[in-house]
């Protein structure tokens, strides 16, 4: 498992973030972190360490993140395969920023803004993330297999 970047929000941003007033992020607990999850219509709500990856807390909770193939052919969460894609619908600000790597992946993918790689995701406030639907086609998931989402 890969080591959480440093968290960019500190306890006094949690009230102001960029100038905006924002509600408070850690409502949890002190230290957690609530990843509320749609995943294909049922709703459920995971509590995790603030800093805690994404994918990793997913899978740990019995939520399938990969369709069809890529169940049994994902790189395991190590950033190589693109299949893990989620969209943050709420809460982006609670993450970590995406890399050149991640932007890239999703691009090619004809993903909306919102989606992240959820194996290069770490949570540090509340967040909620959409699964995505079953796909027809392709490998691993790139545009050019066919199976863009």
């Amino acid at each position: 498992m890969a080591e959480p970047p440093p968290n960019p929000l500190s306890a006094a941003m949690a009230h102001e973030l960029n100038g905006n007033a924002v509600a408070p992020l850690f409502s949890a607990a002190p230290g957690a972190a609530t990843i509320t999850v749609d995943d294909r219509g049922e709703r459920r709500e995971i509590v995790v360490e603030a800093g805690a990856n994404l994918r990793d807390a997913l899978v740990k909770d019995g939520i399938d993140v990969y369709r069809g193939t890529t169940a049994w052919t994902n790189c395991a969460g190590h950033q190589m395969c693109g299949t893990c894609i989620v969209d943050v619908v709420g809460g982006a600000a609670a993450t970590n920023r995406k890399s050149n790597d991640e932007e890239g992946t999703l691009n090619l993918q004809g993903c909306e803004p919102s989606c992240r790689l959820s194996c290069v995701t770490f949570v540090y406030g509340d967040v909620e993330v959409r699964v995505r639907p079953d796909r027809d086609g392709g490998f691993f998931g790139s545009a050019t297999s066919g199976s863009a989402w």
